[in-house]
């Protein structure tokens, strides 16, 4: 029961550190604990995890928000598969390796990967393997929501500099250019394995948009 108490405790220093309660309201709760029966403390920490749930279902929805704003439509829809991949999984992180695979069905993508000579059927089986052998799994009932990992995040970031760069929109094959810099990727070993380099990528970029002018 203690451990219960101290449980709700910590609770309420995260809620007040995320602004969800006021200082004051916080204060009051905490005064309550050491009162309350054992059925008081389970509702209170069940209520806690909606509150903290719901927090990050809306910050979520606003991420997804500011992402579109500078990703643009066809990045962000990769971006949201992604995620829904891991959703879909019950996976507890979304990584560089399952952003790669939804990258697999983008054509922009898969033009330049077949034009540097990947092996796009088998490097979709590798890297699924790798993602569901690895990637550890949410656990039931915890009130989690998927989250991406920071090699993730810096990719995305990533795609944005680099489309910003070349003063275009954002695309599947800027984001492509974007995991050479994750070397310590599975995602980036695969390309290795399938001597694919950052060089031969660009110069694909550029034939093929020469060829469409």
């Amino acid at each position: 029961m203690i451990d219960r108490r101290l449980e709700l405790e910590r609770g309420l220093e995260r809620i007040r550190g995320l602004d969800l309660l006021s200082k004051a309201e916080c204060e009051r709760l905490r005064g309550l604990i050491s009162e309350s029966s054992e059925s008081e403390i389970e509702h209170a920490l069940d209520a806690m995890g909606e509150l903290e749930a719901q927090y990050e279902l809306r910050r979520e929805s606003e991420l997804e928000l500011e992402l579109e704003l500078e990703l643009g439509q066809l990045v962000m829809a990769i971006f949201q598969e992604a995620i829904n991949l891991g959703k879909e999984n019950s996976h507890e992180y979304v990584t560089i390796e399952h952003l790669f695979l939804v990258l697999l069905d983008d054509p922009s993508t898969l033009k330049v990967l077949r034009r540097c000579g990947a092996n796009v059927r088998l490097l979709r089986k590798e890297l699924t393997d790798f993602i569901l052998a690895t990637t550890p799994l949410m656990k039931k009932g915890s009130g989690k929501t998927i989250q991406p990992t920071l090699g993730f995040q810096r990719v995305i970031h990533r795609t944005i500099s680099i489309a910003r760069d070349a003063n275009k929109e954002a695309n599947g094959t800027h984001m492509l250019m974007s995991l050479f810099d994750e070397k310590n990727s599975q995602a980036y070993q695969y390309l290795e394995k399938h001597k694919v380099s950052k060089d031969q990528v660009i110069e694909s970029i550029q034939r093929i948009e020469s060829d469409n002018i």
